[in-house]
């Protein structure tokens, strides 16, 4: 590694001390010895700048510091180890930590163990790890350092590790749940089941029907159960009892496949809970977010363990250990029932996670938390004052949109484009023309929505051309004529539905530009459209567009608020005199 020019001479650990509160402080391979010693300073925010300088150096660190370590204290020694830890994939390390697992000193020990358990599972080298770990478990008898160890093989361990934990007794609280926490990962992934395999059962039905939550684009509701009317089947109908903002409940008496007809929705869940939290519990809610979610700010006195996720906690394990729960998993599900938690609020709450996986084991021992390779994940949710707790499939395959093998930016998301289509209705006279066609998604759904004479699509772009071209292919359409031209010129003959989503990025939505050029595309449309022709869109700036289109001799005949994803748009239908 070259030094810097700058580094002449060694600096002196107290020059050092103040250098590497600079989060960006890279310090010289010749410091190196100087900053281990304040690896055990008796300041921790010493001891962890000193720590991420020394990672900065980079590989070149390692030697030098293994180095340094033969004549170190045992407390640098020890940081030594932690620091190591971050360069467990190296060759030469994992040779020294196990080295170290030997120490005289307990401290050492025990950071050498931590170390070792951010390696990865697999090969010969982590086999040996193991052992080594194995070993040191058996002769340890310090409590600190056998919980250090048995953490470590729970991340790096296999079959021998599971096997002797397993069979571990100790009356040592902290080290039973450490190990039981371990063996709970150890049979989790070695339970982890081929990558292609699909797990989630498609073609069965619960005994009764269930609530489920068909989850939408805010806008979109009330077409999506004009939608689930339309396909009229006893496998699913609309549940007027329960109505929300992005989504529409419904009561499904049939298989999971009975939803693959629906091009509104774009996910769905079962809710498992739903009940109010007492009001000294409840979270004060902060500003609301745009998705239409609500933060919660702890009240006085709570922290991230404060009461009311603690209500949180006990609602998920309630609801998972439900009747419903063990039904909804058990039909739906091939194989071993493997879960992952997560909070609607964000973050990772890890510790909460293991005590709501360790009550969840004991009512359902089959079950395995697996936040890797999971097929559903329940989902608390803490709004104001109520709990509510949703589980979702993860490894479903949706075969709804597999036409889509190209996209371009600020391409239509299938489920728009689908709404587009539904709005605009099905003429089997009807000559489609798409003048922002992006990757083709609104003629693939139009096409998929009943009978039409012919399709056009056409772009400034050709890459967007080239994606339409590939997706119209995979969705088995042919004949459609893709022309490279100007939206506000191009002038094919008979149209009869103009459908579109135009460029509207959330910043270039707001630009004089792009509403004047929208302005002198509804002029041209309305020229375009043949009489009694319907143009269908998405406009960024609703209230000008009305007015254009009105000048135009456009009709406006509905309208809907749509959530685009960080900022909303108005669909249109228009339709000419």
């Amino acid at each position: 590694m070259t030094e810097p020019r700058s580094a002449t001479r060694t600096r002196t650990s107290a020059e050092l001390r103040a250098s590497v509160e600079d989060a960006g402080f890279t310090p010289s391979l010749r410091d190196v010895a100087a900053l281990a010693e304040l690896l055990a300073d008796r300041e921790d925010a010493v001891a962890r700048n000193a720590e991420r300088a020394l990672a900065r150096v980079g590989v070149p660190v390692v030697a030098r510091i293994t180095a340094v370590a033969k004549t170190a204290s045992p407390p640098v020694r020890a940081g030594i180890a932690r620091l190591l830890g971050r360069f467990v994939a190296e060759a030469a390390v994992p040779a020294w930590l196990v080295a170290a697992l030997g120490d005289d000193d307990a401290r050492v020990r025990r950071a050498a163990a931590r170390a070792l358990g951010k390696g990865a599972r697999g090969g010969d080298a982590d086999s040996a790890t193991e052992g080594a770990l194995l070993a040191a478990l058996e002769r340890s008898d310090d409590g600190s350092e056998r919980r250090a160890i048995a953490e470590a093989l729970g991340k790096v361990g296999a079959a021998p590790a599971l096997e002797k934990l397993r069979a571990l007794r100790t009356d040592d609280a902290e080290l039973a749940r450490v190990v039981a926490q371990a063996i709970m990962m150890l049979a989790r992934d070695a339970a982890r089941p081929e990558a292609d395999a699909e797990r989630i059962a498609t073609d069965v039905a619960t005994v009764a029907p269930v609530h489920v939550i068909l989850r939408c684009r805010d806008g979109l509701e009330e077409l999506l159960r004009e939608e689930i009317a339309e396909k009229a089947t006893p496998a699913l109908r609309v549940d007027d009892r329960a109505r929300e903002t992005g989504a529409v409940h419904a009561l499904l008496a049939g298989p999971l496949g009975s939803l693959s007809s629906l091009r509104l929705m774009m996910s769905f869940g079962f809710e498992l809970l739903r009940r109010p939290v007492p009001e000294a519990t409840a979270a004060k809610p902060r500003r609301g977010r745009p998705d239409g979610t609500t933060a919660v700010k702890p009240r006085r006195g709570q922290n991230d363990e404060g009461a009311h996720q603690d209500e949180a906690e006990r609602g998920l394990i309630e609801a998972m250990t439900s009747p419903l729960a063990k039904e909804l998993l058990e039909t739906f599900t091939r194989g071993p029932v493997r879960y992952r938690i997560a909070w609607g609020g964000g973050g990772h709450r890890r510790a909460a996670v293991w005590r709501c996986a360790r009550a969840i084991a004991q009512a359902r021992p089959g079950w395995i938390n697996d936040p890797t390779s999971s097929d559903w994940e329940v989902l608390a949710h803490e709004p104001w004052r109520e709990v509510v707790v949703e589980l979702c499939p993860r490894s479903l395959p949706d075969a709804r949109f597999d036409y889509r093998r190209r996209d371009v930016p600020g391409a239509s998301h299938p489920t728009i484009a689908a709404a587009l289509a539904r709005v605009a209705g099905v003429r089997a006279d009807d000559v489609v023309w798409d003048p922002f066609v992006g990757s083709g998604t609104e003629l693939v759904e139009r096409a998929f929505a009943g009978p039409y004479a012919r399709l056009i699509g056409s772009d400034l772009e050709e890459r967007a051309l080239s994606a339409a071209r590939e997706n119209l292919a995979a969705a088995g359409l042919r004949g459609v004529l893709l022309s490279r031209a100007d939206a506000t010129t191009y002038a094919p003959e008979g149209v009869t539905l103009v459908l579109t989503n135009p460029p509207m990025g959330r910043r270039v939505s707001r630009s004089a530009e792009l509403a004047a050029t929208l302005d002198a595309f509804v002029d041209h449309a309305a020229r375009v459209l043949v009489p009694g022709g319907r143009m269908v869109w998405l406009s960024p700036v609703p209230a000008r567009s009305r007015e254009r289109a009105k000048l135009g001799g456009l009709v406006l005949e509905a309208a809907r608020e749509v959530d685009m994803g960080g900022f909303t748009a108005e669909l249109q239908k228009l339709v000419k005199r």
